[in-house]
């Protein structure tokens, strides 16, 4: 089912990353919205977000 709420640029949202194979994101995950607000819009392009710093900076 579609959601009837449009995602803004800075939004947080939970994203449900189930489905993915490892060793990418396999679970649900804060999101940063990056997309414009875009009704008609079908795919939002997201940042995951950690709470925690990671070994290594990724650049």
């Amino acid at each position: 089912m579609r959601s009837r709420i449009i995602p803004g640029p800075g939004e947080v949202w939970m994203c449900d990353f189930a489905g993915y194979v490892e060793p990418e994101i396999v679970k649900r995950r804060r999101v940063i919205i990056v997309s414009p607000r875009n009704p008609g819009a079908q795919i939002v392009l997201v940042l995951p977000a950690a709470l925690t710093r990671g070994a290594k900076p990724i650049y």
